[in-house]
């Protein structure tokens, strides 16, 4: 009764709105391996849930922390005054949902930036897109951070405010796009593009039979010119000419679509490469540790790369400590000369630690020459460098590294 007692004060608490408590009552009428639908109220230790079933409050067997008001699907394992229930499945979650959308779609944002700068530039008559779209290209490109940008505190803060990640969280409206808002303007340039050059069917004109029905195509008669014994070259694309002579309009490169399509799948790649990143960085009921993904392309020269950033803060010892907050930055890239850098930084209290790693020797000893040279920038930023460390092993990187499959959906 005890028991009873407390599950009936602590489901009086859930919710905004929740109705007072209903008395436990016995359900009898249960067969074992029945099969029911539930709703969660609260999660009771580590292992059970305390539900709700045709108006009744019951708790049930569950490894995996569903949030109050989860519909779950429910198996009866002992019937009886006080049934044993486990917890087949839940209603899917709509991050589960995005992820399962979206992850086979993304593609590195570079790749697809790359991309891009290799078409706005073509030249030749076959290759040159539509002054719209090549423009919106362009004015894109414009916007991305240069190599240099990255290496200052404000201009990294802004890269890192643009790169897409709270496309849905700033204030409208904004003057400024970020890369995401940019990424779906291209996209529906793209659209209107593919649309106006979509290939009309070719038509040939029909003679009809004497029974009503279509009968052979009627061939249009050849244009021929005095001394001339062969039809003249024309250049691809470019239709015969009337019989009056008068030249038809030119027909779209047959190879157009597939170009304006190739490039619509890059940036709907890059486009969920960053929703990605979103849904990765939403707080999640079994890790509330805070955690931001980023991905950040950048120019250097006339070639594009880009940063893979994340933050990570710790849980507090205390409430009374938040302050002793630990955060940790991974950063890694890639760079012609340099090959695959990796850093993490460990800053708590003023201090910071730091972790520098490539897959390079040389890069690796170019690090040990500098290393007075990074202490030196951490103490005019006001941080105090505790220790530093070249490592000759890769650094787990936290947007890979998982414990279990990449979408667990098991309960």
């Amino acid at each position: 009764m005890e028991i009873q007692r407390a599950l009936q004060s602590l489901a009086s608490l859930i919710g905004r709105g929740a109705a007072p408590a209903k008395p436990v009552e016995p359900i009898q009428a249960l067969q074992a391996g029945q099969r029911l639908e539930g709703r969660v109220l609260a999660r009771i230790g580590d292992r059970q849930l305390l539900l709700e079933l045709a108006g009744r409050q019951v708790t049930a067997d569950s490894k995996v922390p569903l949030p109050p008001g989860a519909r779950v699907r429910l198996e009866v394992v002992e019937p009886g005054i006080q049934p044993r229930l486990r917890v087949l499945d839940a209603a899917p979650q709509p991050q589960i949902s995005a992820l399962k959308t979206f992850l086979p779609r993304q593609i590195p944002l570079a790749e697809a930036i790359r991309h891009l700068a290799e078409l706005a530039t073509a030249s030749t008559d076959t290759a040159a897109l539509p002054a719209p779209l090549r423009e919106s290209i362009n004015r894109l490109l414009r916007t991305l951070p240069t190599l240099k940008d990255l290496t200052s505190a404000d201009t990294l803060a802004r890269a890192l405010d643009r790169s897409g990640l709270f496309a849905e969280a700033r204030p409208l409206p904004d003057s400024a796009p970020d890369l995401k808002e940019r990424l779906l303007h291209l996209a529906a340039v793209l659209r209107r593009t593919s649309e106006m050059k979509e290939p009309r069917a070719a038509t040939t004109a029909v003679e009809p039979s004497s029974s009503g029905t279509s009968g052979k195509a009627k061939t249009p008669p050849s244009v021929s010119r005095p001394g001339n014994t062969a039809a003249p070259s024309r250049p691809p694309g470019q239709p015969s000419p009337l019989p009056d002579g008068t030249p038809q309009a030119p027909r779209p490169n047959p190879s157009d679509g597939e170009r304006l399509e190739s490039l619509l799948h890059k940036v709907s790649g890059a486009v969920a490469r960053i929703v990605l990143d979103q849904l990765n960085s939403l707080p999640r009921p079994e890790d509330p540790t805070p955690t931001w993904h980023f991905e950040v392309p950048f120019r250097q020269g006339e070639t594009f790369h880009d940063l893979r950033l994340t933050v990570r803060g710790e849980k507090a010892p205390s409430p009374s400590k938040e302050h002793a907050r630990t955060w940790t930055v991974d950063l890694e890239m890639d760079l012609p000369g340099l090959g695959r850098l990796q850093a993490r930084l460990i800053y708590v209290n003023g201090e910071i630690n730091t972790h520098l790693w490539s897959d390079r020797a040389a890069t690796r000893a170019l690090f040990e020459r500098h290393l007075d040279h990074l202490a030196q920038r951490f103490r005019q930023a006001g941080l105090t460098p505790r220790t530093f460390r070249v490592t000759e092993a890769a650094i787990a990187n936290p947007r890979t590294v998982h414990d279990g499959p990449l979408i667990d959906e098991r309960i």
